[in-house]
């Protein structure tokens, strides 16, 4: 209740759900979106993607996915795609400078099958292409969501049968994808920028290469293009999990919180205009964890886009 509070709050023109909904704490479907629309507006853009919890495959005790879009429909008029499973829409709707691309790797549905974004497969280029439409109609900020992870300091490793699999992120990395956004590891995590290159052609996993790092400034800015940053952000009410400093994956993070860590329930904030995008966890119960960073890029010319930033 706390988080839905600090979301509608939080002056945001919609809100993202990386998936694991309603845990079945709230049955049916029905009484979770209802209890969700009671804090932030009957309304209110409040967007879905499935987690494990709700695609019937794997834990058919949170509700299924097909009931939760019914009774919290999409609201993006841009939006393209197969709400609730993989999609994407640009934002503004006039003169767009953010394509926001929501996915399910290794999820399977009751109602759509297995979604396997292994390299060559429908899913993955399907990602690709709209990424690259995204590029080649000006869009300058890429945001990809999803519920699984693949690297983390968490519990859940990056494999065939858990994660979001090292081929959609390298694949995200290397296409310069400015933001990454994912739930299912209960807390919250921030990589450093990644890059990949001749010394890192892939992300290695369950190891840390430092040459897969582009580098941290200072206060936390960084310059667009330089780097992916992957943020983990699972922090909304369910039991926090606990964190690994001596993960081998570590060395790639520079914030985190969880359960073992200044445990704080709370959503990320994110800020986007035509020459910056930004990012603020906001706590809203329990401890005082903050974290914040920004992405700057040169503004464009072009007279018709606005530069005012838009919280998202």
């Amino acid at each position: 209740a706390a988080v839905l509070n600090g979301i509608a709050s939080a002056g945001a023109s919609f809100h993202l759900a990386v998936g694991d909904l309603s845990y079945g704490d709230l049955s049916p479907e029905s009484a979770w979106c209802d209890f969700v629309k009671s804090k932030v507006g009957a309304s209110f853009p409040f967007e879905l993607v499935a987690g494990n919890h709700e695609d019937g495959g794997e834990n058919p005790g949170g509700g299924l996915i097909d009931n939760f879009l019914t009774c919290l429909p999409n609201r993006i008029s841009t939006m393209v795609g197969t709400y609730g499973k993989e999609y994407y829409f640009d934002y503004p709707e006039t003169a767009p400078f953010a394509r926001l691309i929501m996915l399910s790797p290794n999820l399977t549905y009751t109602y759509g099958g297995f979604y396997d974004y292994s390299q060559g497969t429908a899913h993955y280029n399907w990602v690709a292409s709209t990424i690259d439409q995204a590029r080649s109609a000006g869009i300058k900020w890429i945001v990809v969501g999803m519920h699984k992870t693949c690297i983390s300091m968490g519990p859940y490793p990056c494999n065939n049968m858990d994660g979001a699999g090292s081929a959609i992120l390298n694949l995200l990395v290397s296409k310069k994808v400015d933001l990454i956004l994912q739930g299912h590891a209960h807390g919250y995590q921030r990589s450093k920028p990644l890059a990949l290159n001749a010394a890192c052609p892939t992300i290695a996993i369950n190891a840390h290469n430092s040459n897969c790092v582009f580098g941290v400034s200072a206060g936390g800015t960084y310059t667009k293009g330089n780097g992916s940053i992957v943020v983990v952000t699972a922090a909304g009410g369910d039991t926090l999990y606990d964190i690994n400093p001596s993960d081998p994956e570590a060395g790639y993070f520079a914030a985190w919180m969880g359960n073992n860590s200044n445990p704080t329930f709370g959503f990320a904030k994110i800020t986007v205009s035509d020459s910056q995008l930004s990012a603020q966890f906001i706590g809203t119960s329990r401890g005082n964890f903050s974290d914040s960073f920004s992405m700057v890029s040169a503004p464009t010319s072009t007279p018709t886009r606005t530069p005012t930033r838009t919280p998202i």
